[in-house]
């Protein structure tokens, strides 16, 4: 079957076929029948180029070969006038569907025009003036057809690519891709389905802004297609939700777990002033078994029940930097329910958790205060997930009765560990994080060494990282200047020897968070 663009093709390579083999046949033998053939060739090219600007050499030449055939013609007098018009009238068929505008044709068969005056003996009597508007009716309505043909199809092709693609990531659409993937069952191929969903990707957005998700979404779905180059259909479903189906064969080199390999070690840039971030995702397949047919629907359904038993069986396990400590077990589901809720305040946890730890460590607390710091670290924040998102994400100056409500996170904070099994220490430290050096802090007023020290410490790494983490409606303070603020604070809102090593810590390179 051909599709309407090469019966186009076909139709107009014919009809100029029979225009240059009726001028081949008039025209003086030797050079001028070999100019009639070079006119089929330059008129054949610039129809094949017809979307290019080369388009317009190809037409000029071609118009300069058809003067000089023209001029012959008038001047042997080897036809009579109503033989010499069609070569002029129909020129507008051949030049038209060359041009990309729908003006140029209509000056330049115009041109060709002067030849009815020319074969007249240079005069224009009624007829002559007639067949010179004919001429340009004919080729007006004709480049006017055919560019109004050409801008519909334009139409027609977006529509019918929007129809296929994705408009964001250039994936297949999700309907396309299941008719590729019943034309494949249907086929009798044994074809694997698997859908992919990143996870907390609501959150991404809440925390740094949809243009900034956007643009991850784009990175998955390009580290996607690489991974599975020509080997799989790959689509996306809708929002964060993909679809992969690979059609198993010998020459398939493609597997789910080679596949999973390559996007975990994937990071996505975000823009210069975000670290790269990496992207958890959870995924559900389905097999189906060669020479079995069946409708690609209840494949997709069982992938959908798979993924979703795979969610609910994951934990989150939360590796850090180059030490020894990880989140217990336990904590997993407070955790979630942390990133749930704000994924801002679950990033600046992790990041709390591991200055806090590797603080302590260069202060030479041993391996259990240092595990204990982490995880307070990771819980000083838990409390927020009793505030209201609209407060927690306000853009601009906090009024003071939402400052108060914020500052009561401490308090919900210790009530919710009530519920879990943590030493003495972590929960001093939950508590006393925001009590400042010089007495002014909250919620007991506390100072200098009557703070403890895991809340001296975390103190400092909640403010360094709450400095230095972007936030969307916020800039984010280099290293340099986030160090620079702790330094103008040691002695006032913190433990000046505290900060030192603080600042020596990182200024040495001793330490990096990876998130």
């Amino acid at each position: 079957m051909f599709r309407n663009g090469t019966r186009i093709y076909c139709v107009y390579v014919i009809v100029l076929g029979i225009f240059i083999g009726a001028l081949f046949a008039v025209v003086s033998p030797g050079i001028y029948k070999l100019s009639a053939i070079l006119l089929f060739v330059l008129l054949f090219f610039g129809y094949k180029n017809r979307k290019n600007s080369i388009s317009y050499a190809f037409v000029a030449a071609a118009l300069f070969l058809h003067h000089c055939l023209l001029a012959k013609i008038v001047f042997d007098k080897s036809v009579d006038a109503d033989s010499l018009t069609p070569f002029i009238i129909n020129a507008g068929f051949f030049y038209a569907p060359v041009l990309p505008d729908p003006i140029t044709p209509v000056l330049a068969v115009l041109t060709l025009a002067y030849y009815f005056i020319s074969y007249n003996g240079g005069t224009i009597s009624l007829l002559v003036g007639g067949k010179i508007f004919t001429t340009f009716l004919i080729t007006s309505l004709v480049s006017g057809g055919v560019y109004f043909f050409r801008q519909l199809s334009i139409e027609r092709e977006r529509f019918y690519q929007a129809n296929l693609t994705d408009p964001l990531t250039g994936l297949y659409t999700f309907t396309y891709a299941v008719k590729i993937g019943q034309d494949l069952l249907d086929h009798g191929n044994k074809l694997i389905v698997m859908i992919m969903n990143i996870d907390n990707f609501k959150n991404i957005n809440d925390t740094y802004g949809y243009f900034i998700g956007n643009k991850v979404l784009i990175q998955f779905a390009g580290y996607l297609r690489d991974a599975v180059c020509h080997e799989a259909v790959v689509a996306r479903l809708g929002g964060d939700d993909f679809i992969v189906m690979i059609k198993q064969d010998d020459a398939t080199t493609l597997s789910v777990d080679g596949l999973i390999d390559k996007l975990n070690k994937r990071e996505y840039i975000t823009d210069s002033d975000l670290d790269s971030v990496h992207l958890a995702f959870s995924y559900g397949v389905a097999i189906q078994d060669k020479g079995t047919v069946v409708d690609i629907q209840e494949l997709i359904n069982v992938a959908e029940k798979d993924i979703y038993c795979n969610k609910t069986s994951q934990g989150i396990g939360v590796a850090i930097y180059n030490g020894n400590e990880i989140l217990d077990a336990s904590f997993y589901d407070l955790v979630h329910v942390l990133a749930q809720k704000d994924m801002y305040t679950y990033v600046h946890s992790l990041h709390v958790a591991c200055y806090g730890a590797s603080l302590a460590k260069c202060w030479g607390l041993n391996k259990k205060q240092v595990a204990e710091v982490f995880l307070a670290g990771w819980l000083h924040d838990v409390g927020k997930i009793a505030i209201p998102n609209e407060i927690l994400r306000k853009p601009g100056k906090l009024t003071e009765k939402e400052y108060d409500l914020i500052k009561r996170h401490v308090e919900y904070g210790m009530n919710i560990l009530l519920s879990f099994d943590v030493s003495e220490v972590v929960r001093q430290a939950v508590i006393t994080h925001h009590e400042r050096y010089d007495g002014l802090g909250y919620p007991y007023g506390r100072s200098q060494q009557d703070i403890p020290l895991a809340g001296r410490i975390l103190a400092i790494a909640d403010t360094y990282s709450a400095m230095t983490v972007k936030r969307v409606y916020r800039r984010k303070l280099s290293q340099a200047e986030g160090l620079t603020e702790l330094k103008r604070q040691e002695g006032r809102q913190f433990d000046p020897e505290l900060v030192e090593t603080f600042i020596d810590m990182l200024t040495e390179k001793h330490f990096q968070v990876q998130t």
